[in-house]
Formats: C-alpha cells, structure tokens, sequence
C-alpha cells in the first residue's frame, strides 16, 4: 500500500508529464510550421500568417531545434538519473505519453476540419497542435516511451518471478 505522500508525487509526476509533453509537441508542431515557411520563403506571425517574403532556404536551426527539444523530453523522462524509484519514473513517463497522443489525436481531428479547403493549417495554437500532431519526431518519443515503459514493466515481471522461487525455494518447495 501507498503512503499519501507517494500517491501525491506520482500523481504530481503525471501531471508535470503530461504539461512537459504536452508543451514539448505543440513547440515541435511551432517549430514545424516555422520550418515549412522556411522552406517556402515566408516569414510567419504567431498566428501563422504571412507577414514577408525572403529567399527559400533550408530550416536547419528549427530542425535542430526540434531535435534537441525531443532529446532533452527523453533525457528528462525515461535517463534521468535522480528522478527517483521505478513508480516516479512510470509517472512521468505515463503522463508524457498521454500527453503525446492526446496532441495526436487532436491534430487529426484539425486536420479533418481542412480537408479540401484552400487554407492547408489553422491558425495560432491549432494550427501548431495540427503541426506537432502530424510531426515524425513526436511520433518517435511516443514509441520511444512506450518502449520505455514497456521496459520497466518487465523488469518488475522479472523481479517478481525471481522473488517468488527464491521465497518458494527459503520454504522448501
């Protein structure tokens, strides 16, 4: 059984998962769009309009951007070393994750909403949600993270089963 303390920081771990995962895929869906202007030569307000002209080019500071943001979301959740014990780490984990999907989810729901129009992308936060939902980058850390989950799940499997024969071997059978 849980003390209330350590229910209060899982559930507290959760929640920091899920706003860091929530704030790193719309950043991701940000830099996204910033990266296709680029490419296309236009500059973008933040409500993604047009606002200038230049020459295309290509994006390499917002592909490395979005690089370094997915490496440090999985440093912070799935290597960091001082985090704690395994239930602080699933935490965090499980509420990155949820965060993850709930933006993909969401960003496919926008884009049916622009099925067909002349307008590829919504505009301000939706249109950065509908980027960060559609990016391959958030993808990889959803499955980076369910494979880290996956991991810890099976080491508690495996302590457990080796737990249990060696109580059942103290006892005699």
């Amino acid at each position: 059984m849980m003390s209330s303390r350590t229910v209060f920081r899982v559930i507290s771990l959760a929640l920091v998962g899920f706003v860091s995962g929530t704030v790193y895929a719309v950043l991701v869906g940000l830099l996204s769009i910033r990266a296709q202007a680029v490419r296309e030569g236009a500059v973008l307000d933040l409500a993604n309009q047009i606002v200038g002209i230049v020459e295309p080019n290509f994006p390499l500071l917002q592909y490395g951007a979005i690089a370094m943001a997915g490496a440090a979301v999985l440093y912070a959740t799935v290597y960091y070393p001082e985090l704690g014990g395994r239930r602080a780490r699933w935490a965090l984990m499980s509420g990155t994750l949820l965060a993850c999907v709930v933006v993909v989810v969401w960003a496919s729901m926008i884009d049916a909403d622009y099925i067909g129009l002349a307008e590829p992308y919504a505009s301000g936060l939706r249109g950065w949600i509908q980027f960060g939902g559609r990016n391959h980058a958030v993808h990889l850390v959803i499955l980076i993270l369910c494979g880290a989950l996956l991991r810890l799940f099976s080491e508690r499997l495996r302590k457990r089963a080796k737990g249990g024969m060696s109580v059942r071997h103290r006892d005699g059978g």
